[in-house]
């Protein structure tokens, strides 16, 4: 019987387990199971008991009963983990703020088992999560630290969704994790040195996130095969540590803000394949340990500050496929290598823009799998290796602005760069006219010759012509001499030739085979010396040429009027040749034409009118030549027009009063000529203009006053002329004047002292005038000498002016004085107490508006004290500045009830900032829109003012437009461009009292958490009564760049220039081009470019719209 009684333990051990182990069922089956089977055996002990009558039986039962107890005890402590990883996952699921997809909505619920949940992995003996999933799922919100509490994990995958907020430190203590993805989020705050603590840990990517700080280290897992924390914030050197990983294969610490060293003890890790540690601030040289790497197949530390000589040892990595040292400072010769191996396997190429030196050695021409060669923008010398045209895989190899020398090798001739369309935007740089047509061809294959900017010589090689499929030849900047070759018309593929800037000669018979080059579209062959006149065949060259630059060629003749036949160019450049006879008419057939130059010629006759039917040409350049005549009426109807210059001609008569209507003109020099006639008051209509010249001329009355209102000048100059009169003290508002030269003319009177105050001049000349007074003191005339004061009638001052001093005011005598005290200090006293009376009345009438102001929020608002906002900004702690700006700078707090606050605080010691808080209280008090930024109150006492306004968690639209680890997609664009208009058509047309803001930038466009814009900062606002069409400010409002035409110095605000400012907002949005940008120089600007663009490359315009093209991403693990 004991035997039998014992027997039956197992059945019902295995009972119990079965229940256990079933993962469908749950754990009240599991005990029902459990039960049934141990009736039964009790059951069957009874039975067996009493047909026995077995004595032993009570032992047996209480056996069993342990067994019963043991198994209760494991199925308590599975309940007990069940609920601790389904409590953890709905608090992963409670911080989840949107889930657009419903991904969790849909089934993470109670009501089915959570293995069977949306991205959850559950373990095959019990219950327990081992993997959690929810990669690319949209969610937004923050990571929960109860995801520890899930003590099996091994696997957590959140990347590529929108998750904010710190990493938690808890993390550490999963200590079966093996795979950490969190890549492609919003994460920041400091990296958990707890997470290199893990021991089982063996895949970690953080990249793409906002971390920051230093990298941390820990006891480290020596299973570790991949680490990336690239594009993040994180700041510090490389961690020594991270050498103690053995089993390293991938290391990427790109885009970011590291310093200091690349530490040697990188070269412990053996087994690493992949090492990125690009685009940071590192210093120092590169390692010669790294020549230990045996592995290495790619090294990339392009983009730092890197300094020394390339080492030998990294030329003997028989594995390296790709190795990029591209932009950095190094020196000294490219490496032969030691061992004759000389990175056999070698793929990618790329050390251009450093300081390199020596001749480009021949071993890289025996490197079979070369695809790709970036030398150029170094100092190497000597001739292209001939081994070149033995590179049987070669697609790219860029050599310009070198040293090189001697003639192109013919063997060269059979290995030319192929350019797949991947390269396009490294290409844009040299060549951005074959950007724009391939791209608009959409064609996958060109093949194209850069040589460009090095010292090659001899005659250009006529092979050339036979590889059919080059598209594009640039070998500008060079010394190539003797003919063009004729043999061009075999390139059918051809788009793009420019052989500017060489010695090259002989005639332009070239130009009649390269008719057959059906697609070429640029052309540039100026600054060579042919010396021939144009051949009438340049009419017959393609129709889709757009750019035809022959200038500085010595030619002469006329221009053959077949150049009208070029109906697709939109650039001739025909200036500094010899060309005689009349502007051909048959130049207004070209309808695309934008810019015409045919300056420093010997043309004559007068202006033909037909070129101002040219409704897309923005410069005109025809000075330095013969031209006579009066200027053509229709000129006016040239409305494009940004720059004229008709200087050094004959020009004679009136200008016509029509001109003074292109209100887009940026450049105006009508210099050198015989014209006649006053200077109109219309004049100051051209806000943009940026440069006029008048000088040298027969013009005559008054200089108008209205020329002070021309803002953006920069250059003014009406010297040797017959201006009589006084100059017009509005001159002393042009504050962006850097030179100005009225000399020999009539003016009269006193220089105006406003001149002082002109920051940015430096070069001012008013001799040989009728000027006397006194010359001032300050600022230009502090640097000025007394060429700039000769042969005027009567000025005094310093000596160094080559002028009498100024005689003294004479002292009054006793009597004299007597009496003039008798009579002045009453009549002082009077004026000094009415000055005080009105005084005290300003103040009074402005206290008073300010304390309704104050007393309207309080009333409206919610009371918020000052101390509450210390206690909320951490008294106000640096790290919680959110920005700066004119008047002050901006806080997040948290108030004591928990609300997220943005605090505005204004620097009283700043000139009026207490008329911006005025300004901002009474729109913000006024208004109420979903897009404009809410007010939640105000807090002013004697020496503190400030707003507090609504948070905004996403920041401003600058931020997303210009930082790399930000995107904004072609819908989100548009709709935050909708949000800024719905909030001024509300500001312009619906709010009780119309407002104007005045000063419209990506910098005043929030953010909220939806994606949605506010707009914000109303310090300069204008409140504006609905039968005012404009308000009139003191000083020009807003930011350069963004300022209407219309503003200026004591100009206009009105709605108007709002709309204006939405406009260039409009434009910088969807090209990520401010209009400040170092590229619009020279009269250009953001408005100019994309309009000269529209037709013809506005892909070149606009920005990428997605994040594969916005946010690069490092290899997959």
């Amino acid at each position: 019987m004991i035997s039998s009684a014992i027997s039956t333990a197992p059945l019902m051990t295995y009972s119990l387990c079965t229940a256990m182990s079933n993962r469908s069922s749950s754990f009240s089956e599991a005990k029902q199971q459990a039960l049934g089977a141990q009736q039964r055996t009790e059951e069957n002990m009874m039975l067996q008991t009493n047909t026995m009558n077995n004595p032993l039986s009570f032992k047996s039962i209480m056996m069993l009963l342990i067994l019963l107890f043991s198994c209760s005890q494991q199925t308590t402590e599975l309940s007990t983990d069940y609920s601790t990883d389904l409590s953890a996952l709905l608090a992963i699921k409670g911080r989840i703020t949107s889930d657009p997809h419903d991904v969790l909505s849909r089934s993470w619920n109670a009501n089915t088992s959570f293995c069977s949940w949306y991205g959850v992995r559950c373990s095959r003996r019990g219950e327990r999560v081992t993997a959690l999933q929810l990669n690319h799922a949209a969610l937004r919100g923050t990571i929960a630290p109860h995801v520890a509490n899930l003590s099996f994990l091994s696997i957590l995958n959140l990347s590529n969704n929108s998750l904010s907020g710190h990493l938690p430190d808890d993390l550490g203590r999963l200590r079966r994790l093996k795979t950490l993805f969190l890549e492609g989020n919003r994460l920041s705050g400091p990296i958990p040195p707890s997470i290199f603590n893990i021991s089982s840990l063996e895949l970690l990517n953080c990249a793409i996130n906002e971390f920051s700080g230093y990298i941390p280290t820990g006891t480290g897992s020596a299973n570790l095969q991949a680490l990336s924390f690239a594009i993040n914030q994180l700041t510090g050197t490389i961690p020594a540590e991270l050498g103690n990983y053995p089993e390293l294969r991938f290391l990427s610490l790109s885009i970011n803000n590291l310093t200091g060293l690349i530490p040697p003890s990188i070269a412990n890790l053996t087994q690493l394949t992949i090492l990125e540690l690009s685009s940071n601030n590192l210093q120092g040289g590169i390692p010669t340990e790294l020549g230990r790497l045996i592995n290495l197949e790619v090294l990339h530390v392009k983009q730092n500050g890197l300094t020394g000589t390339l080492p030998s040892s990294i030329f003997n990595l028989s594995s390296l496929q790709i190795l990029a040292v591209s932009k950095n400072m190094l020196t000294g010769y490219i490496p032969k290598g030691g061992n004759g191996l000389w990175l056999p396997l070698i793929q990618k190429f790329y050390l251009d823009d450093n300081r390199l030196t020596g001749l480009i050695p021949q071993q890289l021409g025996q490197c079979k799998y070369l695809i790709d060669i970036e030398l150029y923008n170094n100092q190497f010398m000597g001739n292209i290796p001939v081994e070149f045209g033995n590179l049987p895989s070669l697609r790219i190899l860029l050599l310009y602005s070198n040293n090189l020398s001697g003639p192109i090798p013919s063997s060269f001739a059979q290995s030319l760069t192929y350019l797949p369309c991947s390269f396009l935007t490294l290409l844009s740089i040299i060549l951005p006219d074959i950007f724009r047509l391939t791209l608009a061809t959409g064609s996958q294959n060109y093949r194209v010759l850069n040589l460009a900017a090095n010292l090659f010589s001899g005659k250009i090689p006529a092979s050339l012509s036979n590889r059919s499929l080059l598209s594009a030849i640039e070998l500008s900047y060079n010394s190539f001499t003797g003919p063009v070759p004729t043999t061009f018309n075999n390139l059918q593929l051809l788009r793009f030739l420019n052989l500017a800037e060489n010695q090259l000669s002989g005639r332009l018979e070239f130009l009649s085979p390269l008719a057959n080059c059906k697609h070429l579209t640029s052309l540039y062959i100026g600054n060579n010396q042919f010396k021939s006149s144009l051949p009438v065949a340049v009419g017959n060259l393609s129709r889709n040429l757009q750019v035809l630059y022959i200038a500085n060629c010595q030619l002469n003749g006329n221009i053959p009027s077949a150049i009208g036949n070029l109906s697709g160019l939109n650039n001739l450049d025909l200036s500094s040749n010899g060309f005689s006879g009349e502007i051909p008419t048959s130049i207004s057939n070209l309808r695309n034409l934008q810019r015409l130059h045919l300056q420093n010629n010997l043309l004559n006759g007068s202006i033909p009118k037909e070129l101002f039917l040219l409704r897309h040409l923005g410069q005109l350049h025809l000075e330095e030549n013969m031209i006579s005549g009066a200027m053509p009426e229709s000129i006016s109807n040239g409305t494009g027009l940004q720059e004229i210059s008709l200087a050094a001609n004959l020009l004679s008569l009136t200008v016509p009063s029509a001109i003074w209507r292109l209100t887009d003109l940026v450049l105006f020099n009508l210099s050198y000529n015989s014209l006649v006639g006053v200077i109109p008051a219309e004049v100051g209509n051209m806000k943009l203009v940026q440069v006029m010249d008048f000088s040298a001329n027969k013009f005559s009355g008054n200089i108008p006053s209205t020329l002070g209102n021309l803002q953006m000048l920069t250059n003014l100059n009406l010297s040797s002329n017959s201006f009589p009169g006084p100059i017009p003290e509005s001159f002393g508002g042009l504050l962006n004047l850097i030179s100005m030269n009225l000399s020999s003319n009539a003016l009269a009177g006193s220089i105006p002292k406003s001149f002082s105050r002109l920051r940015y001049l430096v070069s001012l000349n008013l001799s040989y005038n009728k000027l006397e007074g006194e010359i001032p003191q300050g600022g230009i005339f502090n640097h000025l000498t007394a060429s700039s004061f000769i042969g005027n009638l009567a000025l005094c001052g310093a000596s160094k002016f080559g002028v009498p001093p100024c005689m003294a005011t004479p002292i009054p005598n006793s009597r004299s004085r007597k009496y003039l005290l008798e009579i002045l200090l009453p009549t002082a006293f009077a004026i000094l107490s009415a000055c005080f009376l009105i005084i005290f009345m300003i103040r009074r009438k402005k206290i008073k508006k300010i304390s309704t102001v104050d007393q309207l929020a309080v009333n409206n608002h919610r009371r918020i004290s000052y101390h509450e906002l210390v206690r909320a900004t951490d008294d106000f702690d640096d790290t919680n500045l959110l920005g700066s700006g004119s008047f002050g700078s901006v806080y997040k707090g948290r108030l004591d009830d928990g609300m997220l606050i943005a605090v505005k605080v204004l620097n009283l010691q700043l000139q009026k900032a207490s008329a911006s808080f005025d300004a901002e209280c009474q729109v913000l008090s006024t208004v109420r829109h979903r897009n404009l930024v809410k007010i939640i109150s105000t807090c002013s006492t004697l020496e503190f003012k400030a707003l507090i306004l609504q948070y905004m968690p996403n920041g401003s639209l600058e931020k997303w437009l210009y930082s790399h680890i930000h995107y904004l997609d072609l819908i989100q664009r548009i709709n935050i461009m909708t949000d800024v208009a719905l909030a001024l058509e509300y500001l312009h047309h619906q709010c009780p009292t119309p407002a104007v803001h005045c000063d419209l930038k990506p910098s005043n466009i929030l953010i909220d958490e939806d994606m949605s814009a506010h707009v914000s900062d109303f310090g300069i606002a204008k409140l504006i009564s609905e039968d005012d069409s404009c308000s009139i400010l003191t000083s020009a409002p807003g930011t350069i760049g963004y300022i209407a035409p219309e503003y200026g110095m004591a100009g206009k605000v009105s709605t108007s220039g709002d709309v204006y400012s939405y406009g260039i907002l409009l434009l910088e949005v969807f090209s990520r081009k401010k209009p400040t940008d170092e590229m619009f120089v020279g009269g250009s600007s953001l408005r100019q470019w994309i309009g000269e663009s529209f037709h013809v490359a506005i892909e070149n315009v606009i920005s990428c719209c997605n994040r594969e093209c916005r946010r690069r991403k490092p290899p997959r693990f």
